[in-house]
């Protein structure tokens, strides 16, 4: 092996002989293998793998008889006359809001959610939100904790997170958050491109 030294970077210039470049090779496979064995990153799974059975872009029709739709008319906002409007306002531009009130997609891991709430753009799915509840779930810490680790083994380690707060995967086409309080912990599932079209639109 011949090196000549660059005294003024402290760089080296390497020529390797051929068994030198075999053994290089096969040091380089072995690196490669290890990293592959590294938690898969978010953006390479979210984007394939749902939570559970409910998949994103549903149509509303699919799950409609189990859906209970937010008209804006109920009487929580009889007195409060800005968020009926505002309900009204996002209806007149394609966005729905509904309780499921199904058992089928109400499973997390096992774990049945204590509400869930699914949204829709132009009646097409494209965000659900899993409620578990301490009124359900006097181990509702246990429980969080749990949620949080099957979805840490379906989507790797989160991009972002506060510890015991918020946990945040991000890919290109879906995001996944969850967000613990005293007595609530929540899963947020979502089409980010319908998301932020629905976002403007609510501007």
């Amino acid at each position: 092996m011949l090196k000549v030294a660059i005294e003024e970077t402290g760089l080296f210039l390497i020529k390797w002989k051929p068994k030198y470049l075999s053994l290089m090779r096969k040091i380089f496979l072995f690196l490669g293998c290890l990293l592959c064995m590294n938690p898969v990153p978010a953006q390479k799974s979210i984007n394939k793998l749902p939570i559970n059975e409910l998949e994103l872009n549903t149509n509303l029709s699919a799950v409609e008889s189990d859906l209970f739709l937010i008209t804006g008319e109920e009487d929580i906002y009889a007195n409060n006359p800005n968020l009926r409007e505002n309900v009204h306002r996002n209806i007149a531009n394609g966005i729905r809001e509904g309780l499921y009130a199904g058992n089928e997609f109400g499973l997390v891991n096992g774990i049945m959610a204590s509400r869930i709430t699914l949204f829709f753009y132009n009646e097409e799915l494209y965000k659900v939100r899993w409620f578990f509840l301490q009124e359900d779930y006097s181990d509702l810490s246990d429980k969080s904790s749990k949620l949080v680790k099957f979805l840490e083994n379906k989507y790797g380690i989160p991009d972002e997170q506060i510890p015991q707060i918020l946990r945040v995967w991000q890919g290109k086409k879906r995001y996944v958050q969850t967000f613990s309080e005293e007595t609530e912990f929540q899963i947020e599932y979502r089409d980010e491109k319908i998301h932020k079209v629905v976002e403007k639109l609510k501007e």
